[in-house]
């Protein structure tokens, strides 16, 4: 019993060295990391702090020049120094120099939790240094769909992509993100639906939101309490989408294979007897349509949704079988 505590307190011993032997060399690696960055930054605001000092003793050294000539100088001197002075003073004020700082004195540290997946000794929480800012003003919320057309019920996937204040992608994540999708009309002034963040860890978020009421909404989006731009959005959601029962198609006398009996809601007409629409003749749309409703629109909702599925297969003349048989 005393030699298998002795061999189990040496194991707990090996253990916890070995994390701290990772934990050193993770803070060692960091602290090299915060040294290299303020090296760096520091070289070049002192590279710009020379450039910028040279810029103003030419400047200074032109001008006095100048100001001697002119007050000193005879007519003939004056008019001999006059095109070199002159296309010396030009070419300083044509030089181009940023006064603000080239680098920011941003600077921090984000801890990062490794997957458990990962090689043993790199499970501990590892961390990184940024050295970018974040600038919500331009960061920027992509949607594949348009937020004026959305239906109940359908799940709405949106994505905000940061930047910096130089409008580059900003990479890294851990940014507190919060986002409310909060009704806007008079029947429902408190009626929010939750809005799910994911975090990519790459500079983007993911929300994902399902709205279970129609109406006007707006969508609120902050990074670390500050909206971003555009924000809030306006969204429109639509009643439930109803889906169509019948098919989408150019014309009756082309999906049905030129049947006579084959009949859509668009109403049109072909003569020789043909009771469904045809390109080119009395009240075809012009363009591709549902036949259940005759609507334009591909992803629209069907407007009769009072015909139920188990109706139209109960009827003996049905659109759906119609066009499609």
């Amino acid at each position: 019993m005393f030699n298998a505590s002795i061999k189990v307190c040496a194991e707990v011993n090996s253990f916890v060295d070995n994390d701290i032997r990772v934990l050193e060399k993770n803070r060692a690696a960091l602290l090299q990391e915060v040294a290299r960055t303020v090296e760096e930054k520091g070289g070049a605001l002192r590279t710009q702090r020379v450039q910028l000092e040279q810029l103003l003793h030419d400047f200074q050294h032109s001008c006095r020049v100048t100001e001697d000539v002119l007050t000193e100088g005879s007519r003939n001197e004056i008019l001999a120094l006059k095109r070199p002075l002159v296309r010396r003073l030009r070419e300083l004020n044509r030089v181009k120099y940023a006064a603000e700082p080239r680098e920011n004195d941003n600077i921090r540290f984000v801890p990062q939790k490794k997957a458990l997946s990962e090689p043993k000794n790199e499970r501990l929480i590892k961390g990184g240094i940024i050295t970018q800012a974040l600038c919500t003003e331009k960061c920027v919320l992509k949607a594949d769909n348009n937020l004026s057309n959305v239906w109940v019920g359908s799940k709405v996937e949106l994505v905000v992509v940061c930047h910096d204040p130089a409008g580059l992608p900003y990479k890294h994540g851990g940014e507190e993100v919060w986002a409310q999708l909060q009704a806007a009309h008079s029947g429902s002034p408190n009626h929010c639906s939750p809005v799910s963040v994911v975090d990519r860890r790459d500079g983007s978020y993911h929300l994902e939101f399902v709205p279970d009421q129609s109406g006007l909404y707006s969508l609120l989006i902050t990074i670390n309490a500050e909206h971003i731009q555009g924000s809030p959005f306006n969204v429109i959601v639509k009643p439930r989408l109803v889906k169509h029962v019948g098919v989408w198609h150019c014309c009756c006398f082309c999906s049905s294979g030129g049947r006579r009996e084959a009949v859509c809601a668009c109403h049109g007409s072909m003569p020789g007897g043909f009771k469904g629409c045809g390109h080119g003749h009395r009240g075809h749309p012009g363009r591709k349509h549902w036949s259940c409703c005759g609507k334009t629109s591909e992803h629209s909702s069907c407007s009769r949704h009072e015909i139920t599925r188990r109706n139209i297969e109960r009827s003996t003349v049905s659109v759906y079988r119609e066009v499609t048989l």
